[in-house]
């Protein structure tokens, strides 16, 4: 993922093609994850993360035939709600609290109850849109962290831990490939934020 593209990312309309099919998805809702406890994935192997409060219009062309619905998903009792809503003025709705594959399939009986015609649930709710993914996955971290200057000093100083294990991990790895064996490059401090230095072999110190 472009990360210049996720930060500017204001609910677009995203262009996605599959298998010879076109999807244009324009995002009213981009909606949020709930926390993991909660939260909800379609059944299919290595499933997508269901949202709350997410509501899309989508179109796709098939032969003869245009598709333009609108759909929505919600949390109800902890269990998410789909609905697809069509017609000139999405005046009908279709509602499924099983899935959004049975929404969609009772979209495509709804107009035509002869159908076999079988439409993809992740697909025409736009389950699958990995910068929809990105941003919520954002969003949700944004409302989880405290910024550094709220934090307790114990909170800040296992802040400043965990990043400091995580940079020390990268330059090992990278001395590996970067460093003759006899060189033994060794990282002995950490400046973070102008506030702290870590110090390898030593207890934090606070600057």
């Amino acid at each position: 993922m472009d990360l210049t593209l996720l930060k500017n990312y204001k609910k677009p309309i995203i262009e996605y093609s599959e298998t010879g099919r076109n999807y244009t998805y324009n995002i009213i809702e981009e909606g949020n994850y709930l926390p993991v406890a909660y939260l909800k994935y379609t059944k299919r192997q290595n499933g997508f993360q269901i949202p709350d409060n997410y509501e899309v219009e989508m179109s796709w062309i098939k032969p003869k035939k245009r598709h333009l619905v609108r759909c929505i998903i919600k949390y109800v009792d902890n269990n998410p709600i789909y609905w697809v809503c069509y017609g000139n003025n999405y005046q009908h709705q279709i509602k499924s609290e099983k899935s959004c594959s049975d929404a969609a399939s009772l979209y495509a009986k709804a107009l035509d109850p002869e159908t076999k015609t079988r439409h993809s649930g992740p697909y025409v709710f736009g389950l699958q849109l990995e910068i929809l993914q990105q941003a919520r996955n954002a969003k949700r971290r944004a409302a989880t962290l405290k910024p550094f200057d709220n934090l307790t000093l114990t909170g800040q100083n296992n802040y400043a831990k965990k990043i400091a294990k995580s940079v020390h991990a990268i330059f090992n790895q990278t001395a590996i490939k970067s460093y003759h064996l006899e060189d033994k490059p060794i990282l002995k401090s950490i400046e973070f934020d102008n506030f702290f230095i870590l110090v390898w072999g030593r207890k934090m110190l606070k600057t």
